[in-house]
Formats: structure tokens, C-alpha cells, sequence
């Protein structure tokens, strides 16, 4: 068989009208695939799928290494094709990859693999968001299952986050086209991050589908004052929606109130308890 020629008709096309088209495209399928075949048509038509090609970013943490890794790749493919204004959409999905207590390394090894499945096919970006795809607001079909039940990270543990994240933070803020920061994680969000988002892009809108105040666990008896940083996530303007599960309490186990930020996430325009 002989080579495919792009139609002349097509590859004749106004380059703002390609742009166009490749706009549409991403509405045909959930994973992009007409996209990317339009793509492959010709160099004209590849150049022109460029703003949609990377209008999303998605990182999957799950490793210290691969976390660094996938962000240097990032950085390196968008600053070789000047694309960092393109990116409109960011996903952050899976555990943080620092957590030096035992417990958790236990638990890890009993849920992680079943929760980061659920996290790979409900709340990858691509697939498990909705049709249209900027309907992105959609919580996963079946949130994660599995919390870690151990309140907040202690300081010097969130300092080290903050290291963690620094480079991935420092991305961030120069996306500058960023419209939509999803944080499909059950960890605590960095606040390197949140930071960012109020500094750098105040108008973004930040999704989290595994919303937690881990201050707000506690024992019945022994009540306690909402943190600093969760009272942050709970007030910032940028938390445009949430999916929370919100559990009474139990003799000898700890439950989860909301009632102190509820007032603060009352703005919050989309919220799903289960």
C-alpha cells in the first residue's frame, strides 16, 4: 500500500481554522484519540493540535524518583516547545511519595495497589472525568476507600513535603495559562502548592475528589481545633469543588466533623458527602 497524502483540501486550511477544529476534538472521546490521529495527518495539522495536545498535565505520584522524574520531563517538553501557556488543566493523582511511618507503610501494602487502580480508572483525567471533557468536575464513580486515618502530618513532616514539592511547585507557577488544578490524592495537599495557586493564579479553580481535613479526626471525648493549613484549604477562594466523606462517631473510634469549616466551604460551588 501507498503512503497516505493529507487531503489538499485539509492541509490548505486556514491555520487559525485548524486550531479550531482541533478544539472540537478532544470532544469526540474521553481519552483524546481523534486528537492525536489528527495529529499525525501532516506537519501542518500536528502543529496546529499543539494548544490541545498540551492543554492537560497529569502526574501520578507514586515513587520519590518517578514523582521527580515526571516532573523534569514535564518541565523539559514544555520549555522546549514554548508550550507552558498551553497548559490549562493539572492532575495530581496517587499517595505522596513521602510517608516514614510504619503504619502507613503497613497500609500501604494492604490498599495502595486496590486505590491507585480506582485512582488510574476513575479519576484519570482522560477517561474518568465526564464528557464534554471540560466537565471535569465530575468526582470519580467511586472515591478512594482507603484514608489514612492518622490526622495531620507533623510539622517537620510537612516541611519535608514542602522540599518534595518544591520543583513541581516551581512548574506550577509558570503555567501561567492555568485554569483548573485537580488534586486526586488522599494525602494532604502541599501547601506549596496552595500558595501558588493564590499567588500566581488566583482566578484557577482547585478540584479535590478526596477532600480531607485531618485535623477534624478525632476522638468524640478529646474534640480539637481546625490546623492552620486545613483551615487554609477549607477558606481559600480557589476550592471550587469537593467530594468529602463525612462519618459520625463510634464507641472507642474517631470520627470526622466538619461542622468548624462549614461556614468557611460554604462558597465552595460543587460538594459531594458520602
Amino acid at each position: 500500500m501507498g503512503c497516505y497524502t493529507p487531503s489538499p483540501l485539509l492541509d490548505g486550511l486556514p491555520f487559525d481554522v485548524l486550531e479550531r477544529i482541533c478544539d472540537y476534538l478532544p470532544y469526540c472521546d474521553g481519552r483524546r484519540q481523534s486528537l492525536f490521529s489528527f495529529s499525525l495527518v501532516s506537519k501542518r495539522c500536528c502543529a496546529s493540535t499543539t494548544r490541545q495536545r498540551f492543554a492537560r498535565m497529569t502526574i501520578t505520584t507514586r515513587t520519590r524518583e518517578q514523582f521527580q522524574s515526571d516532573v523534569a520531563r514535564w518541565s523539559a517538553i514544555l520549555s522546549l516547545r514554548q508550550s507552558m501557556g498551553y497548559v490549562r488543566r493539572v492532575t495530581v493523582i496517587g499517595y505522596n511519595p513521602l510517608f516514614p511511618d510504619e503504619a502507613y507503610d503497613y497500609a500501604r501494602g494492604q490498599e495502595e495497589e486496590r486505590c491507585e487502580l480506582d485512582g488510574d480508572q476513575q479519576v484519570d483525567d482522560e477517561s474518568g472525568w465526564g464528557h464534554p471533557p471540560d466537565r471535569f468536575f465530575y468526582p470519580p464513580a467511586e472515591p478512594f476507600h482507603w484514608v489514612r486515618p492518622y490526622g495531620t502530618q507533623a510539622r517537620d513532616n510537612r516541611d519535608q513535603q514542602d522540599d518534595l514539592w518544591h520543583t513541581f511547585v516551581q512548574l506550577l507557577k509558570s503555567l501561567h495559562g492555568l485554569v483548573d488544578f485537580i488534586f486526586a490524592s488522599a494525602e494532604q495537599l502541599p501547601r506549596g502548592i496552595l500558595a501558588a495557586l493564590h499567588h500566581r493564579h488566583p482566578q484557577s479553580r482547585l478540584h479535590m475528589p478526596v477532600f480531607d481535613l485531618r485535623s477534624l479526626r478525632y476522638v468524640k471525648e478529646s474534640p480539637r481545633q481546625i490546623d492552620d493549613d486545613d483551615w487554609a484549604l477549607a477558606t481559600s477562594p480557589c476550592l471550587y469543588s469537593l467530594v468529602a466523606q463525612h462519618s459520625g462517631y463510634f464507641p472507642g473510634l474517631y470520627g470526622q466533623d466538619f461542622r468548624q469549616a462549614g461556614h468557611a466551604i460554604a462558597s465552595v460551588v460543587l460538594i459531594r458527602l458520602y
